[in-house]
């Protein structure tokens, strides 16, 4: 069977677009027979659903069935965050226009983001051109592709319990991210090596253990900014980081902003 007859009907693009800092504002996932498709091309981006915070930078691919609460947080500067929204269909098998339950899906891996992204650009330039039935077809085709490859990398999900070498590993992230750790400390507590701990745990979670600390603590210095008057060098040193300069440069790289205009726009 072909990618096609796995369609009882072929999917449609309802929506391809760039949200940027000044549109961000006017996101909103408000229709239950869509499935949504953000991505980004560099940096990180924040963005809230329905209380959940979710972090995506250019390896991963969020993707949302249904209707959700969704607020952009912040984004990298000069990046746009990447919208694709599909609808009218429906797979031999599932419901229309159901691809999985309603909520979120996070796609990790850097073969997901650049899937995305390319197929975002190609969509976007076919967009441009007039349109014909050999137009409508590549689109048809582009659109199938990225339905299945989000069904398959979520039914591969489903089959993945997190290990307890995962788990001790983010505990001991989670309970010491303000000290100078490193992969040795989480080996020696573990007691597995190093190699095996970060395949295992990038295998189950997407990430790194060190991008897990890193995220760790800016949420923890997200957390102070927002709710304390200390100082950044003060903060800095709160979560992990003794020179404050390199502190606001990983600060700036994963929210976009300083920490300065953080407080600044998380207070007014």
């Amino acid at each position: 069977m072909n990618c096609y007859e796995s369609f009882i009907k072929k999917p449609k693009l309802a929506l391809i677009e760039r949200v940027s800092h000044t549109s961000k504002s006017n996101v909103s996932t408000k229709h239950e027979e869509y499935i949504e498709i953000l991505v980004l091309e560099h940096g990180v981006a924040e963005i809230e659903i329905s209380n959940r915070k979710f972090c995506i930078d250019a390896n991963q691919a969020l993707i949302i069935q249904g209707k959700v609460d969704l607020n952009l947080l912040s984004l990298p500067e000069k990046q746009p965050l990447l919208r694709m929204v599909i609808h009218d269909f429906q797979l031999r098998g599932y419901e229309q226009n159901r691809l999985m339950d309603s909520g979120v899906f996070l796609l990790h891996h850097e073969v997901n983001g650049t899937f995305f992204v390319c197929s975002y650009f190609y969509l976007e330039q076919l967009q441009c051109k007039q349109h014909s039935a050999l137009h409508d077809e590549l689109v048809t085709s582009i659109l199938t592709s990225l339905l299945l490859h989000i069904l398959c990398e979520n039914s591969n999900k489903l089959q993945v319990d997190v290990s307890e070498i995962t788990n001790m590993s983010k505990q001991f992230i989670e309970e010491n991210y303000n000290q100078e750790i490193s992969l040795m400390d989480i080996a020696t507590y573990i007691n597995y090596s190093v190699y095996y701990i970060v395949h295992t745990f990038k295998k189950e979670l997407g990430i790194s253990p060190i991008q897990y600390l890193m995220h760790c603590r800016m949420e923890k210095a997200k957390e102070l900014l927002s709710t304390t008057n200390r100082t950044v060098s003060d903060v800095a040193l709160e979560v992990g980081y003794q020179n404050k300069n390199y502190f606001a440069m990983l600060f700036k790289r994963n929210t976009g902003i300083t920490p300065g205009k953080y407080r600044k726009q998380i207070r007014f």
